[in-house]
């Protein structure tokens, strides 16, 4: 029951969104009609965000945060574990950062990503978008460092002389 009134709820909302939308593209037309010079704008939704908005707000956030983690975490423990100098190189670091919570990256992200992130107009990401993704990224990094570091690092040395002697990249 509770399920079917948040979908009722998520699409009278969307119904609402798109009058609006509706209400400004004839207003505007009205408006050119009255002023061939006149340069119309559309102002962007402001309503309620639906449980499902939010639902697939945060989807999208910890899939780029994710993701993000990814793209750093897994080239570097692909050179922490074929390289100990890489491993001594960043292993303090890892330790250093790995124990810290979700908790307190949040003020430290939202203090850097609030003095970096200046922008005029309509920015490519909003602020509370990039806090929160940077802040899964922190929190997702050093686990998948390390598991790829240990990972590269056990794969029998036989393996990889048959890899070379075979000539694989």
């Amino acid at each position: 029951q509770q399920a079917v009134n948040l979908v009722h709820e998520h699409f009278a909302e969307r119904e609402r969104r798109d009058a609006f939308y509706a209400r400004q593209e004839q207003r505007n037309a009205e408006r050119v009609k009255e002023d061939p010079g006149y340069q119309p704008r559309i102002h962007p939704w402001t309503g309620k965000a639906t449980y499902i908005d939010q639902i697939f707000t945060s989807l999208k956030t910890v899939f780029v945060g994710f993701l993000l983690a990814t793209l750093v975490a897994v080239p570097l423990g692909i050179l922490a574990g074929t390289s100990k100098v890489v491993q001594a190189a960043i292993n303090p670091m890892v330790q250093l950062f790995r124990p810290v919570s979700p908790l307190a990256w949040l003020p430290i992200v939202t203090l850097i990503v609030s003095a970096v992130y200046v922008t005029a107009g309509d920015p490519m990401f909003q602020k509370s978008f990039l806090i929160s993704a940077i802040t899964v990224t922190l929190c997702s990094l050093w686990t998948t460092l390390i598991n790829t570091a240990i990972g590269v690092s056990s794969v029998d040395k036989d393996l990889v002389n048959v890899g070379k002697v075979l000539q694989l990249p």
